[in-house]
């Protein structure tokens, strides 16, 4: 009995495609939403802490100072030096000078009368103030008497107040006290005031100094804030006039004497912090055309509470400086012309790298060793308050501002960019940032530097972790769905290697296993393409499972029909049974289903017919040009196809061949006959199996 119908193959089609996936349809962004969902709760957990550390550093001690010292380093030395104020002049005092004048080295060995003869030849050259960075510590009743005159004849001048520290240990503790040394009383009286400046030498360089110090009888002001205000004394009726227009108390309506103003300015500053209308109003009077812009920066010099950080001009002896012995000797020197109307520091300057007295690390000190005097820097702090010009940092919520933008930075540019470009991208934005820095701290503004590197670096640390994880969570979940479409050790090969698909390919002894639903057109027209797909991957959810438990691997699924092989080196009896319990479960599998709820409309009741069919085939990747399928290719596939189809004609379900049943018992099995198979130039014997 021969078979005269014509039976379509089944055409594997099982792909590998190797570009990028279709675009995510939430949107956009929808691939990034999708990436974020991969990194996980350890990726979160990175992200929030990387979003933390900008205020972090904003607010940690120990990184601020490194920026003052690093960050701020790098500022000045791009800028460069600047030029000096011309109204301040530093009169120095060194070994040299020393040896000229036939004076000790040591300052408390020298005379007074020097200082008297100084003072003299100052007010004859015209010094407006001047403001002494020496302590004079114990009476000389005699050369006193002489300074005193010296000093109340040039009517300007501010001594220095030197502080003492001590500390006395406890039986638990130990106590630090401060000890006030003021100059003796004939110098006090005569003088407008006495200030202290103190600046730390250990252990980092200095960069700030406090304006105003809290005493023993409370805020007082600093030497270089103190000469400012000696040196604006003129302005001080119309800041008295615009306190009482203000509504201030009658004692600061009222411009105090020179040597009251530590006192005024103390008053000063209570009241503007504990009447806010006061405040209000009076800086709306210095807000006002007709104010003079020196007193505007003078009372907001004196109200700031903030640090100020110095505004260095340069390397040691940049400022306008003048030797003492070229004064006292009366010999000319080219900056002697710009005493006249300038405030004068006088104090100690050693420029040697032995012996050095009063000397300090700064932004400029060189490998050599050389520091900057205390003088020097004191009178560095007056200029930037007479010109307004101190250095400025960021508003706190701008610098945090300006970190979190060089901490996303990185994170979005790994994300979105190769690492090449991204490096580039990093790079490129801190050049620009940098060169930014640069401009705009040459009119004082200090952006920081080393937070911002910092960052950028620890962020690019953290997005190539990032990316790494998602690339590795992306590779497993290829791996994973590939082991849904192609054998598991298939799958695991191409995750190492897909550049030679086109000859992974073996021949093999095997068994192919083809499942068709009958009706499926009619059973199709019935549901949505939805619902349909959902009962399909139910239907096919439970023949796979039954397949993969007895070792065979699914090579196919086209709509209703499945090809499922067994491949071995020699085709045995037991790779058939192996195929035939399969086969044999799977119409138990899908009676079962069916009958254990008949009245459930939700479950589609798939009629299923089985062939089965043994022989050699090739089986691998199939195709070219970026495009594969994993397929058997081989006469065994068509012919199974066509083996299935009979089952329709014989009212059958399990169908196999006379190769497949000659290797196990036909006995067993009904035999139909010959069937002559479309394309098959010899029939071939078919069995049913119950």
């Amino acid at each position: 009995m021969y078979d005269t119908h014509n039976y379509s193959g089944l055409t594997p089609n099982i792909t590998i495609m190797l570009f990028s996936p279709h675009k995510d349809s939430n949107g956009p962004f929808g691939e990034y939403f999708q990436e974020l969902n991969l990194l996980g709760r350890g990726g979160a957990v990175i992200i929030l802490i990387m979003m933390c550390l900008p205020l972090l550093m904003a607010t940690t001690t120990a990184l601020n100072n490194s920026e003052q010292v690093t960050g701020l380093q790098w500022l000045f030395k791009l800028r460069g030096a600047q030029p000096v104020s011309e109204q301040v002049v530093v009169v120095t005092i060194d070994r040299g000078s020393s040896r000229n004048l036939g004076n000790p080295e040591q300052l408390i060995r020298w005379s007074r009368e020097s200082y008297a003869k100084l003072l003299n030849r100052l007010a004859q050259l015209g010094a407006k103030t001047v403001v002494f960075d020496i302590s004079f510590l114990e009476p000389r009743p005699q050369q006193d008497s002489m300074l005193a005159k010296a000093i109340e004849n040039h009517g300007e001048v501010i001594l220095f107040k030197y502080l003492k520290r001590s500390r006395v240990k406890g039986e638990h503790s130990a106590l630090d006290i401060e000890q006030e040394i003021q100059a003796p009383e004939p110098l006090l009286k005569a003088a407008v005031g006495d200030a202290s400046f103190t600046l730390p030498k250990f252990p980092a360089q200095v960069v700030k100094t406090e304006l105003i110090r809290e005493a023993s009888n409370g805020a007082e002001l600093t030497q270089p804030l103190l000469s400012l205000w000696v040196y604006h004394y003129h302005l001080l009726n119309e800041l008295a006039g615009k306190v009482k227009s203000a509504g201030g108390s009658h004692t600061l309506s009222h411009a105090p004497q020179k040597d009251n103003i530590n006192d005024y300015v103390r008053l000063l500053r209570w009241e503007l912090e504990a009447n806010q209308t006061f405040r209000k109003q009076l800086l709306e009077q210095l807000a006002k055309p007709k104010s003079s812009a020196e007193l505007r920066a003078l009372v907001h010099q004196t109200t700031q509470n903030r640090a100020h950080y110095i505004n260095y001009y340069g390397p040691p002896n940049s400022l306008q400086i003048i030797p003492i012995d070229t004064l006292l000797n009366n010999q000319a020197h080219p900056l002697q012309e710009k005493i006249r109307n300038a405030v004068v520091y006088i104090g100690f300057a050693e420029s040697g790298q032995t012996e050095q007295y009063d000397s300090y690390r700064t932004v400029f000190t060189s490998a050599d060793g050389l520091e900057i005097s205390g003088v020097e820097i004191s009178a560095t702090v007056f200029a930037n308050l007479l010109h307004n010009s101190g250095i400025q940092p960021l508003h706190p919520a701008v610098q945090l501002l300006v970190l979190w933008l060089f901490t996303l930075l990185p994170l979005i540019t790994l994300w979105k960019l190769s690492l090449r470009y991204t490096v580039l991208a990093n790079f490129s934005a801190y050049a620009l940032y940098l060169c930014l820095a640069v401009a705009l701290f040459k009119h004082n503004l200090w952006l920081p530097l080393l937070a911002p590197l910092l960052l950028t670096a620890m962020s690019f640390g953290a997005g190539l972790y990032l990316k790494l994880n998602i690339q590795r969570v992306r590779e497993k979940n290829v791996e994973l769905a590939l082991a849904n479409y192609l054998p598991k050790e298939i799958a695991e090969a191409l995750s190492y290697n897909v550049s030679s698909l086109e000859s992974r390919h073996q021949l093999v002894q095997g068994v192919c296993l083809m499942t068709d639903i009958h009706g499926y057109t009619s059973l199709s027209e019935q549901f949505s393409p939805t619902e349909l797909h959902q009962q399909l991957n139910t239907y096919y959810g439970n023949i796979i499972d039954i397949v993969n438990k007895h070792g065979g691997a699914i090579s196919n699924i086209v709509g209703d029909s499945l090809l499922a092989v067994w491949t071995s080196d020699t085709l045995s009896a037991k790779i058939c049974q192996t195929a035939l319990k399969t086969a044999q479960e799977i119409i138990q599998e899908l009676q079962s289903a069916t009958n254990n709820d008949p009245d459930d409309k939700s479950t589609i009741s798939f009629p299923t017919s089985i062939a089965l069919h043994c022989g050699e085939f090739s089986i691998g990747h199939l195709g070219g040009r970026n495009h594969f399928e994993y397929s058997p290719v081989g006469d065994i596939v068509n012919t199974t196809s066509r083996i299935e189809q009979l089952n329709r004609k014989l009212n059958s379900q399990i169908l196999c061949s006379d190769a497949f049943a000659t290797l196990l018992d036909k006995d067993k099995m009904r035999y139909h006959g010959l069937f002559e198979l479309r394309n098959k130039q010899q029939p071939v014997g078919i069995y049913e199996i119950p």
